[in-house]
């Protein structure tokens, strides 16, 4: 069951009609902490899960880029427009 939370995740994530690409970031990254969490714990990782693992790395890594070099403030503004959305969403 634990194992079907992290494609629904990503599933969710991707079904997103987010128009801030700083969510798309957030929201692979949390899946992506989710997923290193529960192969963390699991003692029978097989090799398709690593794989994945590192697939949504490097797709973390592209989609993240553009803000490695932006300013803590403008960062925290668009972050705020991801939750404030993400409140909106919650209350439909």
């Amino acid at each position: 069951m634990v194992r079907l939370f992290v494609p629904i995740l990503l599933l969710l994530a991707s079904c997103s009609s987010e128009t801030n690409p700083l969510c798309e970031c957030i929201q692979k990254s949390e899946a992506l902490n989710y997923m290193s969490h529960e192969l963390l714990f699991d003692d029978s990782t097989t090799a398709e899960e690593q794989d994945k693992l590192f697939a949504l790395r490097k797709e973390i890594d592209s989609i993240c880029e553009p803000f490695k070099m932006m300013g803590p403030e403008e960062l925290y503004k668009m972050r705020n427009e991801c939750l404030d959305d993400e409140m909106i969403e919650m209350m439909k």
